[in-house]
């Protein structure tokens, strides 16, 4: 994967979460199942960072740094 804007790593990763289909999932564990139930609130929640300006740097607030974390994992690249 190339380097990416953070906010295009939180917008692919809000889109990614959207737009896969789970097929079989909702039978799968509990865990798993409450995961993709999920995954509406979890894009809504990648999406309201991408309001803000949002640098790479030590000034990154500590809840967008978890937020581009978790965005650069569904992504399938390093937090």
């Amino acid at each position: 994967m190339t380097d990416t804007s953070p906010v295009a790593d939180l917008t692919a990763a809000a889109q990614k979460l959207r737009s896969t289909r789970f097929v079989g999932a909702m039978t799968a564990t509990p865990a798993i199942a409450g995961l993709v139930a999920a995954r509406e609130p979890l894009a809504n929640w990648l999406d309201s960072w991408t309001d803000i300006e949002v640098r790479e740097d030590a000034a990154m607030p500590e809840d967008l740094r978890h937020a581009l974390a978790v965005a650069r994992l569904i992504n399938g690249s390093q937090p």
